[in-house]
């Protein structure tokens, strides 16, 4: 703890306007937010993030632009009539941004686990079975060097 909050989210819409190009199982590509942020479902004329934006999105692009104008402001990302998004802390808890809000807690635990538990036992098991190789390779990488200066 820096003593400065962090606010963390993952965006999770499937932007309606990407029906024909993203296949429906993908929630949200990685900077698929940016045009909500920018209120790029208002923007028409020869400036268009995206087309035919829902409703619900219109709603969703206008809490994000005022999460973000807070943040810029204040620091602090939270306003009256916005869901209340939690600084990141010890209990990992984030904002999941998408048409119904909710907080979630440890994002993708069970991924991360292959880096946090499974590779450390898999790493320090490695070690363990190639110590013993490692002191006879470099016995016999050596050998030629002793040998080398006999007479």
């Amino acid at each position: 703890d820096a003593g400065t909050p962090v606010y963390f989210y993952e965006f999770q819409h499937w932007p309606q306007c990407f029906e024909d190009t993203k296949p429906a199982f993908v929630k949200a590509d990685h900077s698929d937010e940016i045009c909500f942020v920018f209120g790029g479902a208002f923007l028409m004329g020869d400036v268009v993030m995206f087309e035919g934006a829902m409703k619900e999105e219109k709603f969703l692009s206008r809490k994000m632009m005022r999460y973000w104008a807070n943040f810029a402001h204040s620091g602090n990302p939270n306003g009256n009539d916005l869901p209340l998004w939690p600084a990141y802390n010890q209990t990992e808890q984030y904002l999941m941004l998408n048409l119904n809000m909710s907080l979630g807690q440890r994002l993708k635990e069970k991924r991360v686990e292959v880096w946090t538990n499974i590779f450390p036992l898999i790493m320090s098991a490695s070690e363990a079975l190639l110590r013993p190789l490692s002191s006879l390779i470099f016995f016999s990488l050596s050998l030629p060097f002793f040998f080398s200066f006999a007479p």
